[in-house]
């Protein structure tokens, strides 16, 4: 089965904090991957990265093959980010 999504040896922060490290994924086309954690546990900065969002401090993460960031792939990606981040920004652009 193809790989669309792969994360490799992946460090990323903020700043000099470091806040996943060492993360390893690979998901398969038509597989489905949960991320639960509580709060402040890197699940949105690993979205994050793999969206490119954020360019890995160490690492890389691939995904449909490209090297992310890469803004051609998000053309191929749908994505929603946390209700309380969309309920921000309508409210800022009525």
């Amino acid at each position: 089965m193809e790989t669309t999504i792969r994360v490799q040896d992946l460090d990323q922060g903020y700043g000099k904090k470091i806040v996943i490290s060492d993360i390893n994924v690979s998901v398969a086309a038509g597989e489905i991957l949960g991320l639960i954690g509580p709060s402040g546990a890197g699940k949105s900065t690993l979205i994050n990265a793999i969206m490119g969002m954020l360019k890995p401090k160490k690492g890389s993460v691939t995904v449909l093959g490209q090297l992310m960031p890469n803004r051609q792939i998000l053309a191929k990606i749908g994505f929603m980010a946390q209700a309380d981040a969309l309920l921000i920004f309508l409210a800022k652009y009525p």
